[in-house]
């Protein structure tokens, strides 16, 4: 199956298109005429011969060219009448809405996603769904999300699939920014694994994000897992089931079954993948990776603030996360301790106290004497941007951070507020347009920071990335059993990253 006729196509019909709002069909075609390709999609719906003005067909039959994607804003009785109709226009890529199968749980739930699957392959038709919300790739200016989404530029870097299609809202109404947005739902004929594989091979996506509740095809999950790993592409999952309670959730939400969570701790271990707790996490770390215009050297911080205040919770924070914040080295602490007042010390975290708030060429002298500091991978701007009253020193730090990034050859840097009242999207990207993000307040910050130095010390040459992985009704390396030593036993197990026995 060809994903790039799902994902890329020159052509979609919208079957069930309307202009009545909080409809699946109404809904999505907002979003197309907010800042989609109007003009190449079809609308088809018996009941209309014109909507929003624009031509409506009876039919996906009395289109007159071929299309590449079909969306399916119908009920579930319609699907598989209307994908044989859209096959025959050449349709390789096809988008249900629909609920009522496999998540269902019971007979004929998994029976008519069965014969959806079977008949798709039939087809050779690369379904995304049932019981999804849809997908936008913002590179190509393809809409056929069905949940109503603000006037806003999103295009980016991150890739993003996710079997919940509230999830892709929330990320969309804060500030990520994607290549592509998937909300897959049960993934009947196309798995999270390939839509992962897609994205870890096209080159406008710079990091890969994925919610997941099970995994469909092993083998095709570690084969993409390799290949991200030797691209040195970074993959951040927030994989859900680890308690018996969300594992039932999943299980009720998409029909899918959790799988082991130890297992899974060990598969992203040894392929460098970052493995999340919750979604603020994978919208950090994923924001930090796609903004950074390079990944620090090595994985040690620097931290700058206006207070001792800040200063000491950026430290304790620090600390319970593993960050690592080294002493400067004596020629830096002499260069910063003239340009701060008599009563400040020279220390990282640094309190540069308020002094260095008045004037942007003194701040950005301070930082680049920090960053040119060879014991510092990365610069910390730890500060609280207030939103209703932009303070004068937050502008002045903002530009004599511009001012640094300019000269070039700078260390990367981040922002990290105290409190959670930093989201001022203007500031935001204004930063991010000389390649610092603003993180999330302290406990998310250094937790996000956490992830990024375990990366940067990921080095997938010293992996031995040919892990084989047995499938129900196979067995790694069939042969003649024979009963092994403990050491022996923990020798081998070890050598594929499981640092103790787990059922699968």
């Amino acid at each position: 199956m060809d994903l790039n006729k799902l994902l890329k196509p020159r052509k979609m019909a919208v079957v069930g298109a309307s202009e009545k709002p909080s409809t699946m069909g109404g809904d999505l075609l907002h979003n197309i005429k907010l800042w989609g390709r109007m003009e190449d999609v079809y609308m088809v719906n018996p009941k209309y011969d014109t909507i929003f003005g624009e031509k409506c067909y009876h039919s996906i039959s009395d289109i007159p060219e071929d299309i590449d994607t079909v969306v399916i804003c119908t009920s579930k009785k319609a699907v598989p009448g209307l994908l044989r109709e859209a096959a025959s226009k050449g349709c390789k890529g096809a988008v249900v809405y629909a609920s009522g199968y496999g998540e269902t749980r019971d007979e004929e739930g998994k029976r008519a996603q069965a014969e959806l699957t079977a008949l798709c392959h039939e087809l050779d038709m690369a379904l995304m769904g049932p019981n999804c919300g849809g997908f936008n790739n913002y590179i190509d200016r393809v809409c056929s999300f069905a949940f109503i989404i603000e006037d806003r530029n999103f295009r980016g870097n991150i890739g993003f699939v996710s079997q919940s299609g509230q999830l892709c809202q929330s990320l969309m109404e804060n500030t990520t920014r994607f290549s592509y947005m998937m909300s897959v739902g049960n993934c009947s004929t196309v798995y999270v694994e390939d839509y992962m594989d897609f994205l870890v091979d096209d080159p406008d996506t710079k990091v890969v994000a994925v919610y997941v509740e099970g995994i469909k095809d092993p083998s095709k999950f570690i084969s993409t897992l390799q290949k991200a790993a030797r691209k040195r592409k970074p993959v951040v999952i927030l994989k859900v089931g680890a308690s018996e309670k969300a594992s039932a959730l999943a299980s009720s939400h998409t029909g899918s079954m959790a799988g082991a969570d130890k297992a899974f701790d060990a598969i992203a271990k040894k392929f460098g993948v970052i493995r999340v707790k919750d979604l603020e996490e994978l919208h950090a770390i994923s924001t930090v990776l796609s903004t950074l215009p390079e990944l620090p050297a090595k994985p040690t911080f620097s931290a700058m603030a206006f207070s001792g205040g800040e200063g000491v919770v950026c430290a304790d924070s620090a600390f319970y996360n593993g960050i690592n914040f080294p002493d400067f080295e004596s020629e830096t602490r002499d260069a910063l301790q003239a340009m701060l007042p008599y009563y400040a010390t020279a220390n990282n975290p640094l309190d540069m106290t308020f002094t260095m708030s008045y004037d942007s060429d003194v701040f950005a002298k301070a930082l680049r004497t920090v960053m040119d500091d060879p014991n510092i991978g990365m610069c910390l701007l730890c500060f609280t941007i207030l939103q209703k009253n932009i303070a004068p020193d937050v502008i002045t730090m903002i530009e004599g951070i511009e001012k640094v990034a300019r000269q070039g050859k700078a260390k990367p840097m981040a922002f990290v507020p105290l409190m959670e009242n930093t989201r001022e999207r203007a500031l935001a990207e204004r930063l991010a347009a000389v390649g610092v993000p603003i993180l999330p307040p302290t406990h998310y910050a250094f937790s996000t920071l956490r992830h990024l130095a375990d990366f940067i010390q990921y080095n997938a040459d010293e992996k031995d990335l040919d892990l084989p992985v047995a499938t129900k009704g196979q067995t790694v390396g069939a042969g003649t059993p024979v009963a092994l030593t403990e050491r022996v036993s923990k020798e081998k197990l070890g050598k594929y990253g499981m640092v103790r026995c787990v059922s699968l």
